[in-house]
């Protein structure tokens, strides 16, 4: 049985954006908490990455990261939206055929590398240029 690292829950905006990844991919019921509780599980289970600080950052945090970049990279290519935005939640904002796609950035490695954070980096605002 694969069981967090820790016993924390994990934060809200990491459970929500992994939540609306699950949703997009699987088209799973976001009231199914056992599916996407297992896949923050599994994400969890793999080597973390250690930050500046010495802090060890859970693979599920940097996965809902890298999707709310994907989503800004997104939103920057389609609707030509240049500003600040508050890196946390982006993802989870656009709707099932907009989170594929922004997947499918990430997959086409087509999100700028020095737009992503570094490994452990908790900053929450950035600016596309």
């Amino acid at each position: 049985m694969i069981k967090p690292l820790n016993s924390e829950i994990p934060d809200v905006h990491t459970r929500i954006t992994i939540q609306a990844a699950v949703d997009a991919i699987l088209q799973a019921s976001p009231m199914d908490e056992v599916i996407y509780g297992y896949v923050i599980a599994v994400l969890d289970q793999t080597l973390p990455s250690t930050g500046n600080q010495g802090v060890t950052i859970p693979l599920s945090k940097q996965t809902a990261d890298l999707l709310d970049m994907a989503a800004i990279q997104l939103l920057y290519i389609e609707k030509g939206i240049i500003t600040e935005f508050s890196r946390e939640g982006v993802f989870s904002t656009l709707s099932r055929s907009e989170r594929l796609k922004a997947i499918n950035l990430l997959e086409r490695l087509e999100v700028p590398l020095v737009s992503l954070p570094e490994p452990g980096e908790s900053s929450c605002l950035i600016q596309m240029l």
